[in-house]
Parts: structure tokens; C-alpha cells; sequence
């Protein structure tokens, strides 16, 4: 069932799976897209834990203010929620912009989140000149920016599905969030939160990576990185059985200590409507 808080007048949709004891998981969803994006995830981890995937300002069915649509503002909306639900202990779960906004949010609160992770998430290290560029050249022709930002987002062995999906859910996201979030992007260093992040992180990066994992290793004191090889960033819809399998340890408790790949086939396109 969708349900929404009010922050600020503004209303923060979010939809709840599941029942159980802390910590509870909130899932968090990439730039231009919504919560149905991580809807393979949220069901898959709803059995016998409480779940919450969020729409952020400005995506889905929450409100789209013409303010605020930073890292740090999305951070603050995930933390008004989790305190309003009352949620004691989480674990964030982000994908691509959403991974940075788990970051920043662990940061803050440490005593509130028990862990972050995020799925080729955007938190860019000041050696991320090539990410920077092509976020920055997309917020100067914001009609050219999936074509520009397509070495981050898509593998020449992606389902050519997704790319429409994509496309459509950009253009139903506020298009003052669209621009406002990527200007911020392209200024955004995650070197502080990084370090501030005295928790569990697990980092589940595609073939096309966006972020600087060595950099990133020297950072997060408790960084585990898991590699899914020949597929592209929307690995949460494209092949959302690895994406669970890499997220086991993580949300178990049992996270290891050196990277890994994992391998496997790809699944349906039709988790995410």
C-alpha cells in the first residue's frame, strides 16, 4: 500500500512490505526513476523484516517542490521518514543517486543506520573527472542527457527495453528535480561522508561503475565491494536474482571481507512496471 509523510507541506511517498524486528530496510531509488525500480529487492527481503521503499522529492508519487533536490536534501527526507515511521535501526539500500543519498544519511545519523548499500552508486571521489563531465555536460542540454550519461547507465548487452523504461520514467520525473539533482551531482564530493560512515558498507558495482572504488577502499573503513559482471547499471530490473544474491551477506549480517564477482543469468525485464 503507498502511503506519504508530510514534511515542510511537501509529502514523501513510500510503500511498506513485510513485518518483523530491526533492523527494518529502506530501499532507495536512482535519479529519474522511482521506488518500483527496487521492487524485485523490497519483495524479496519483505519476508520476516519490515521493508520501506521511498519516492524522492520530485520522482514518483511524492511531491516536487521547486527547492531542495541536493544529496543532502534527499538524505534529510530519508531521515524525516525513517523517524516518523518510527523506525529504531535501518539498513539503506541505494541505487545510483540513491546510493549516495544512503551514504550521506548514514553519516549523519550513525546511530540510526546500521549499515549502507549501495548498488552502483553515485558517490563521486574527487578522482571522478569523467563522471563530473558527463553530468555536468547533461545539465547544460538536459535533452541529451541520457545520450550523455549513457556510458554510466547502460552495457552493450542490457535489454534493449530498458533504455525506453528509462526514458519514460525520466520524463515523468519534475523536471526541476531532474536538473536541480544533477547540478548537485556535478559538484558533489562523497569523500566526507565516506569517512564519517563507521558501518558496514557494501558496494555492488556493474561493468560500467560510476564511482572510484580504490578510492572509495581507503575511505570506508568496512567497505566489502561485490562485482556483477556483463551487466550495466539497472541491474536491479535486468537481473534482479544477483542483485539479491550480492545483497545476502549484506542484509544477513555476514558480509565478507575481500570483493567478489558474481555470475549468472539474466532474469525478465517485467519486475518493474
Amino acid at each position: 500500500m503507498l502511503r506519504a509523510v508530510c514534511r515542510n507541506g511537501d509529502h514523501i511517498a513510500y510503500a511498506e512490505l513485510g513485518t518483523g524486528s530491526d533492523p527494518a530496510i529502506v530501499f532507495i531509488h536512482d535519479w529519474g526513476t522511482y521506488r518500483s525500480y527496487l521492487a524485485a529487492q523490497q519483495s524479496r527481503w519483505a519476508v520476516g523484516r519490515r521493508t520501506i521503499s521511498v519516492d524522492l522529492r520530485g520522482h514518483g508519487a511524492s511531491s516536487a517542490p521547486l527547492r531542495g533536490c541536493g544529496v543532502s536534501d534527499f538524505a534529510e527526507d530519508v531521515l524525516f521518514l525513517c523517524e516518523t515511521i518510527g523506525l529504531e535501526r535501518v539498513l539503506l539500500v541505494g541505487h545510483g543517486l540513491g546510493g549516495a543519498v544512503a551514504l550521506e544519511a548514514a553519516a549523519w545519523r550513525p546511530d540510526l543506520v546500521a549499515g549502507v548499500a549501495m548498488i552502483d552508486g553515485f558517490v563521486w571521489l574527487r578522482p571522478d573527472a569523467g563522471a563530473r563531465i558527463a553530468v555536468a555536460g547533461s545539465v547544460a542540454c538536459e535533452n541529451a542527457a541520457l545520450r550523455r550519461m549513457e556510458p554510466l547507465l547502460f552495457h552493450k548487452d542490457d535489454d534493449p527495453a530498458i533504455r525506453r523504461l528509462v526514458a519514460r520514467s525520466v520524463q515523468r520525473t519534475s523536471s526541476y528535480a531532474r536538473r536541480a539533482s544533477l547540478a548537485h551531482l556535478a559538484g558533489y564530493d562523497a569523500a566526507g561522508s565516506a569517512l564519517r560512515a563507521d558501518m558496514p558498507v557494501t558496494y555492488i558495482a556493474t561493468e560500467n561503475v560510476p564511482t572510484d572504488l580504490f578510492t572509495l577502499t581507503t575511505l570506508c573503513r568496512r567497505l566489502d565491494v561485490v562485482r556483477l559482471a556483463g551487466v550495466g547499471h539497472f541491474a536491479p530490473v535486468l537481473q534482479p536474482e544477483r542483485v539479491n544474491a550480492a545483497l545476502t551477506g549484506f542484509v544477513t549480517g555476514a558480509v565478507p571481507v575481500t570483493a567478489k564477482s558474481i555470475r549468472g543469468r539474466s532474469s525478465a525485464l517485467a519486475s518493474c512496471p
